[in-house]
C-alpha cells in the first residue's frame, strides 16, 4: 500500500517548520525547486524515495521515523498553527533587533 501524498507533504512541512526554515531553504537543501518543495507539501506532487532520504538526513530523524510519525494528532491538536506563528514571531524579533542595532548604529551608542 502507498502513503497517501497528501500526508508525506504534510510531515514535510511540520518538520521544516520545527527547523524554522522556508520553503526556499528547503528546496536549496533538496537540489529541487521552491515550486517543487511547495506541490510536495499542499499534496500535488510526490517526491522520490531519494528526496525523502535527503530530507530526513537534513530534518535528522529516520526514514521510518518519519513515515510512522503521525501528522494526524499534530494536525488535531493544532500545533502547525503554533509552530508557524512562532517562527513568524521569531522572523519579527530578528528584524526588530537588527534595526535596533542600526539605530544604535547611527546615534553612536553600543550596543551589546
Amino acid at each position: 500500500m502507498f502513503e497517501n501524498i497528501p500526508k508525506i507533504g504534510q510531515r514535510i512541512r511540520f518538520f521544516r517548520m520545527m527547523k524554522g526554515i522556508s520553503q526556499t531553504r528547503l528546496s536549496r537543501i533538496a537540489g529541487k525547486s521552491h515550486t517543487y518543495i511547495n506541490r510536495v507539501e499542499n499534496g500535488t506532487k510526490r517526491p522520490s524515495a531519494a528526496i525523502i532520504a535527503k530530507l530526513c538526513e537534513y530534518f535528522e530523524i529516520s526514514i521510518k521515523d518519519f513515515f510512522d510519525f503521525d501528522i494526524d494528532a499534530v494536525e488535531k491538536a493544532g500545533l502547525l498553527d503554533v509552530i508557524d506563528e512562532t517562527n513568524n514571531l521569531n522572523t519579527r524579533k530578528e528584524i526588530l533587533k537588527e534595526r535596533f542595532r542600526e539605530l544604535c548604529k547611527n546615534k553612536d551608542i553600543m550596543y551589546i
